[in-house]
This record gives structure tokens, C-alpha cells and sequence, in this order.
């Protein structure tokens, strides 16, 4: 049986595997990414932490399988993870001895590295978010439920505008987000950033 629920703590691990399995424009990051949580660390896990309650996971046979992860205020969450998690994270790594030369990983250990800064372009969405599920549970409107689960959390918060990124190079997930109303506030090399009014 196929549900979705608020995620805890308990989810973690699978919340990590999914990400590694995930991460790379839908695809996995096994053959890019040797530590199959460095990934997690920054895109997935720190969100369980912070706003437990904007995190949700779709489960199969109780198992986790997908998630929409996220956080209601950016602001007080890139505070947070600058503050309280990156520093903690980079203790894991060598970074000198962890060099690659796939664009994927040097954007992880960058963004590790060094704190996260905001783009003032973004200040208004003060909500954003992170969704993955593994093949097996695409294509049966689970995305769409997700993110309006999201949603709906996101307008109890009150929160009025929600973002995300997506990479051009993901033009399924582009086309989707497009599709539930989403639209291009501005875009990046190789990527773009989308927004929602609530």
C-alpha cells in the first residue's frame, strides 16, 4: 500500500539512499559520488532537522520510498545550516584529498565548503523544496500530491511564495513543474529557478 505521511527521524536512512539514488537530475549519483551521503547531507537531511513538519515522505508497504522536503522560511534556515550543520558536515571530509572532476561533486564540495549565501532574487519565496521519488513510484501522480501536501503546510505557516531549482538538463522534471503552474523567476547557467504563489 502506497501513503504519505509527515517523515521522522526513524526515515533518515532511507531518505539518504533515495537521495543518492536520486540526485543527479532524477538519476543516481553511485558512479560520481563514492560517499553515498554527501549528497544527503546538504540536499536531504539537514531539512528533517530543521522543519520536521514541511517534511513528508510517500511509503510503500511502510517503506520510504520518495519525499518532498523543504522549509517554510529560507531565511532562518540557511541561518541555521550555516551555523549549526555545515561546520559539523565538514569535519567528515578531507576536501584536499576529495578533489573530483565531475561538475556534480565539485558543486557539493563547494557548497560545503563555504557558507550558504541567498540570492536577494529569492527573497520573496521565502518557501523552498526538494522532491525525489525512486522510478518505481513515478508516474502515478505522487509528485503532484507531494507537492501539494507541501503546499498546503507552506499557506498554514503562512508562507506566500515558495522556489526550487531545477536543472536544464531534467527537462521531465522542468516540463512537470511547469505543468501544476509553477513558472521561471530567473535561470542560472544550467539550471533554473521556479516559483509559486500560493
Amino acid at each position: 500500500m502506497i501513503e504519505i505521511r509527515q517523515s521522522t527521524m526513524a526515515d533518515l536512512p532511507y531518505i539518504y539512499e533515495i537521495c543518492y539514488l536520486t540526485g543527479h537530475n532524477g538519476e543516481s549519483v553511485v558512479e560520481i559520488c563514492p560517499d553515498k551521503f554527501k549528497i544527503g547531507h546538504y540536499f536531504a537531511a539537514p531539512y528533517v532537522y530543521f522543519d520536521s513538519e514541511m517534511c513528508f515522505v510517500v511509503t510503500e508497504d511502510n517503506i520510504p520510498k520518495g519525499y518532498i522536503i523543504g522549509t517554510h522560511d529560507t531565511e532562518k534556515y540557511t541561518e541555521w545550516l550555516n551555523r549549526e550543520w555545515l561546520p559539523r558536515v565538514r569535519n567528515l571530509y578531507d576536501f584536499k584529498q576529495n578533489e573530483s572532476t565531475h561538475e556534480l561533486e565539485i558543486y557539493l564540495n563547494s557548497v560545503i565548503k563555504d557558507d550558504t549565501v541567498n540570492d536577494a532574487r529569492l527573497e520573496p519565496f521565502e518557501a523552498h523544496l526538494h522532491i525525489d521519488l525512486l522510478p518505481e513510484l513515478q508516474g502515478k501522480g505522487l509528485g503532484r500530491t507531494l507537492i501539494n501536501t507541501f503546499f498546503d503546510q507552506c499557506r498554514e505557516k503562512g508562507s506566500s511564495k515558495v522556489h526550487l531549482g531545477v536543472s536544464s538538463k531534467n527537462p521531465g522534471a522542468v516540463a512537470f513543474y511547469k505543468k501544476i503552474g509553477m513558472y521561471v523567476i530567473y535561470d542560472v547557467e544550467g539550471a533554473s529557478m521556479m516559483g509559486f504563489d500560493l
